[in-house]
């Protein structure tokens, strides 16, 4: 059954370009079970839409803090929905029509039904 888990998760606080993802939590309980979203999904089928297209050398953001820019905002989604296109419309907080920035993420899902 496909599946996508999509929201504003409130994490991570970074992701390195080597795919190191630094949580926001305290070492221990509280950065392992925010990890544990981020990180562990794959073992539930479910792959980061936008980190499947882009890698981790692509930086993106789809919130603005006082000091930092964020990507809190996440598709989750089965690896056989086939992420092709992930993008984030961060022009929706230049222009202040929200706080958050809209990810746009196409699948090729179809293809390998032959439709």
């Amino acid at each position: 059954m496909p599946t996508l888990l999509c929201g504003d998760l409130n994490a991570p606080h970074a992701e390195l370009p080597d795919g190191t993802i630094v949580p926001f939590g305290r070492p221990g309980r509280d950065a392992d079970a925010e990890l544990s979203v981020l990180r562990d999904l794959a073992r539930f089928g479910l792959v980061d839409a936008f980190r499947t297209v882009h890698g981790f050398g692509v930086p993106a953001y789809s919130w603005r803090g006082r000091r930092y820019d964020y990507r809190i905002d996440h598709v989750f989604a089965s690896v056989a929905l086939s992420p092709v296109r992930a993008e984030y419309h961060c022009h929706l907080l230049d222009a202040r029509l929200s706080d958050h920035a809209a990810l746009d993420v196409s699948f090729d899902y179809g293809s390998q039904y032959g439709y």
